[in-house]
């Protein structure tokens, strides 16, 4: 798992965490080393933050168009 908005570990440190599950990136999968597994790792991390970013432009795209047919009623 990895918490996108903490990108020091110190500022997670203590506090308390609700965690939302959104997107299943992909199934568990063993790596022939530690490089391997840290590319990955990273690839994870790039697509997560790709999901979400368009899931938050869709969101706003479409409460933009809501709030647009709203003020024309």
């Amino acid at each position: 798992m990895h918490l996108f908005c903490y990108e020091k570990k110190e500022e997670a440190n203590g506090k308390a965490v609700v965690l939302h599950l959104y997107h299943y990136l992909r199934p568990e999968e063993k790596f022939e080393d530690v490089e391997e597994l840290k590319c990955q790792i990273e690839e994870d991390i790039w697509e997560g933050k790709r999901h979400f970013l368009l899931t938050m432009e869709s969101r706003r795209a479409l409460l933009e168009s809501e709030t647009k047919k709203q003020k024309k009623n």
